[in-house]
Parts: structure tokens; C-alpha cells; sequence
């Protein structure tokens, strides 16, 4: 809308929110800069998640690698060791696809958020989500894949980890101290939080 004087009422109802009085046939520069500011801040928004994401599979595969160098030097499981190593490097691939990054912490829709988890579950066999049988279906690498992906989690948030795998995991996916879920996750948190030995100096 133009003023009598020539100028354009847009932009200072657009900054105070005041109700418009019309609208213009054509997008003024107020609307135009506004539509940017809103590009830019999505802009932002998506560079922060698209660096969380890469945080995250970074860490998974540093303890990846930390696990197999582990199982290596302590109980000989060269092959097995080299597995898990690919495994990090392919480490949850899927959240770059469309639907899983738009709406796998999408805070606006729990509908379009829950739908994104499941598929993420069902393209990836580290979380027990993905076996029809839940964890006890998982491989011992699968296994190993998910320990490394809580532990980075843990780092992250500053969690407990013993109390999620030992406490309330075997609560919500229902394993116990009897259960070869429980052997492997303990075995492997014991490799990769104990401190690797270091030779003394003489």
C-alpha cells in the first residue's frame, strides 16, 4: 500500500505488527526484505542441524574406531574390528535424505516427527526398533554399532551411560544380566571406557 506522500505503509506494519490495511498487487521492498530475513533464518537454521548431524556421526565413529582398535590389540577380532570400522563410516547415512532431515527434530509436527523416526529405525539395524523381534534379534555388530552410537549421544548431552544400558534401556527393550544383549553391551563399554595402557617412560 502506497501513502499519499508517496511512501510505503508496509514496512511499519510489517515491524509492529499492526493489522494490514491492503495488500500490494506487487511485493514493496518491505515484504521483499522480510521474505529474505526468513530465507536467511531458515538458512541458518538448516547449516546448525546439517553441523549436529556431522558432530554426531563424527563422534559415533571415533568411538567406531576406538571399539575396533580395542578388539584388536585385547582379543584379536581383526575382521570383526574392521566391520565395525565400516560401520561407522556409514553411520546413520539416512538422516541426510529429505524427510529425515526436514523433520527428525522437527518441533512444529510430532506426526511428521514420529513418522521420520520410524523410518529412520527401519533403514538402520543399530537400534533394536529396526528387528520385528526388537534387541534380542541384533547381531553382536549391530550391537557394538549401538553402543558406540549412545556413548556418543552420552558424550554429547553429558548422560550417564552405564545407567541407560544397565538401568533403563534393559527396562524399555527388556534384557537382563542373563541376556547376551547385556554380555555384549558390557564387554563393550569395558573396552572403550577403559583408558588404553600407556607404556611408563624410562
Amino acid at each position: 500500500m502506497i501513502r499519499s506522500s508517496g511512501g510505503c505503509t508496509c514496512l511499519n506494519e510489517i515491524r509492529n505488527g499492526l493489522p494490514r490495511t491492503k495488500f500490494c498487487f506487487m511485493p514493496c521492498s518491505a515484504q521483499r526484505a522480510m521474505m529474505e530475513e526468513e530465507r536467511n533464518i531458515e538458512r541458518v537454521r538448516e547449516n546448525e542441524k546439517l553441523k549436529s548431524i556431522i558432530r554426531h556421526i563424527k563422534k559415533v565413529e571415533d568411538n567406531c574406531n576406538a571399539l575396533a582398535q580395542q578388539l584388536m590389540e585385547k582379543r584379536n577380532e581383526d575382521t570383526f574390528a574392521r566391520q565395525l570400522i565400516q560401520r561407522g563410516r556409514l553411520h546413520d547415512a539416512s538422516k541426510f535424505d529429505e524427510f529425515e532431515f526436514n523433520h527428525l527434530n522437527d518441533q512444529t509436527s510430532q506426526s511428521l516427527f514420529q513418522e521420520a523416526l520410524t523410518t529412520h529405525h527401519s533403514k538402520n539395524s543399530h537400534h533394536p526398533e529396526f528387528w520385528s523381534g526388537g534387541i534380542h534379534e541384533m547381531t553382536r555388530l549391530d550391537i557394538a554399532e549401538m553402543v558406540c552410537d549412545c556413548l556418543a549421544r552420552s558424550q554429547e548431552f553429558g548422560t550417564d551411560i552405564r545407567h541407560w544400558f544397565f538401568v533403563e534401556a534393559p527396562e524399555k527393550y527388556k534384557y537382563d544380566k542373563t541376556s547376551a544383549v547385556w554380555h555384549h553391551i558390557d564387554i563393550f563399554l569395558f573396552l572403550l571406557l577403559t583408558p588404553p595402557f600407556k607404556k611408563p617412560t624410562i
